[in-house]
């Protein structure tokens, strides 16, 4: 295996690399789509008819397919829209999926809504959820929101708890003497989960969500145990485990949208008791015999995130703080996450700290800020789609702590980067990042902004 190469001070990763070719593919889809809608401006006066037939068979049949549609069910008028999902990464291999959405459009914007998504690679990663959501249950403030996710992750990493946890490049890189092994961060993880939240709408932006949830973790090592550092550390979770939690959920939402947001607020307090049997091995006279402990921890969760448009709503200020503390005898796999509208990885990753692998620091007490300067460069059709291309600057920082007692503002780790995005139908985000840290750069293709 190559050692990692030097680009401006910084090890240029072998993820790079790696995802290099199918970068490449997105940003010269985003650029030859946006040219292609300026040359159709300028070409305005040619007959609609002729343009339909230079797409031959193949081109009219994908526009069919893809393109979005009305229908009706139940007697209902519904909305219905699908955009296919592709692109390679030589860890997961040829990943393939789809994502659509059903609205009803009885009410404005929708009566309910259901969301897939399906993804799958040839390597054996898996990520699906379905999300349904209906805000107003018969016409009253109450509301339901229902969401189900399984995800097989190829690479979730373990890096150690706390704010001073290393990557020690040496020990994955077959050219150095101390090298262990190419995955000794790296494991599989199985994350099932089920969401159910009942709503109140207390006034017009205020949001009370009330709700339980059920997951399942599985960690699988790459290799042995031996050659795995979380085989190695075998931190509180190592083995996996369930988990119940009850949801205590309150926000107060003025966003524009909340796919791209181009004004407004989202705050949100959150307050999750979690019930866990966790799996853990305990010694015994020449071996260790493999137990279920039960234990409760219990999530503190404050969000914050504005929307400031600056020029004329294409260009945006968008700003994100997060504190979160954790208490109680929490699994390892629950400090690297966070809770909110929905939980994501942090802190590293594509929603956090872009530039640090994922999940690289993890502790109980977390805090973090991301901001963004969006702009809204150029829109266009495919497939009777709507599509904005934007360019995006960003700047991460955060760090964790493990007690009160170590609360400080110093030590902060902080990200920059830049991204091009993708604005699907204004109903999901297309999202290409480039991070840089002082221990690496980055590339991240997501759906979804990172908030």
């Amino acid at each position: 295996m190559e050692s990692c190469e030097r680009f401006y001070g910084i090890c240029f990763q072998k993820t790079v690399r790696r995802r290099l070719p199918a970068l490449l593919l997105i940003f010269l889809f985003a650029f030859n789509f946006a040219q292609a809608q300026t040359e159709n401006d300028s070409d305005k006066d040619k007959d609609a008819n002729e343009k339909e037939d230079e797409g031959g068979f193949i081109g009219d049949a994908t526009r069919k397919l893809f393109q979005e549609r009305s229908t009706r069910l139940l007697g209902n008028p519904h909305r219905y829209s699908l955009l296919p999902i592709g692109y390679y990464d030589v860890r997961t291999g040829l990943n393939l999926g789809l994502y659509s959405r059903l609205d009803s459009r009885q009410t404005n914007p929708y009566l309910y809504r259901i969301t897939l998504q399906i993804i799958a690679s040839t390597k054996g990663s898996h990520k699906h959820k379905i999300i349904f959501e209906y805000p107003q249950l018969g016409g009253t403030r109450f509301g339901l929101r229902v969401r189900g996710e399984w995800e097989r992750d190829l690479e979730a990493r373990y890096f150690g708890i706390g704010n001073g946890s290393r990557n020690n490049e040496q020990l994955t890189d077959a050219g150095s003497a101390n090298f262990i092994h190419e995955d000794f961060y790296l494991y599989n993880l199985k994350h099932p989960r089920l969401v159910i939240h009942g709503t109140r709408q207390l006034a017009s932006n205020f949001i009370l969500w009330l709700g339980i949830g059920f997951e399942q973790v599985e960690p699988q090592l790459k290799a042995g145990a031996a050659t795995s550092f979380l085989g190695q550390d075998r931190p509180f979770g190592h083995l996996g485990g369930s988990n119940r939690y009850l949801s205590f959920r309150l926000s107060w939402d003025t966003r524009s949208d909340d796919v791209f947001p181009l004004k407004g607020f989202l705050a949100e307090f959150s307050f999750e008791p979690n019930f866990a049997a966790v799996k853990d091995d305990v010694p015994t006279a020449g071996s260790a015999a493999r137990v279920t402990r039960r234990v409760a921890f219990y999530r503190y969760t404050f969000s914050h995130a504005h929307f400031l448009p600056l020029r004329s709503g294409r260009l945006i200020f968008a700003n994100r703080i997060a504190f979160e503390a954790v208490a109680g005898d929490a699994p390892y796999y629950a400090l690297g996450e966070i809770a909110g509208e929905r939980h994501t990885h942090v802190l590293g990753g594509s929603h956090t700290l872009r530039g640090f692998q994922s999940r690289r620091f993890q502790d109980k007490i977390k805090l973090f800020t991301l901001s963004e300067l969006r702009y809204k460069f150029r829109s266009f059709q495919l497939w009777s789609h709507s599509f904005d291309l934007i360019f995006i600057g960003f700047v991460d920082s955060g760090r964790v702590w493990g007690r009160w007692s170590e609360f400080n503002f110093s030590d902060f780790h902080s990200t920059t980067g830049a991204g091009v995005w993708l604005n699907w139908n204004n109903k999901m985000i297309l999202r290409l990042d480039l991070g840089r840290s002082n221990e690496d750069i980055i590339p991240l293709f997501r759906l979804h902004s990172a908030f």
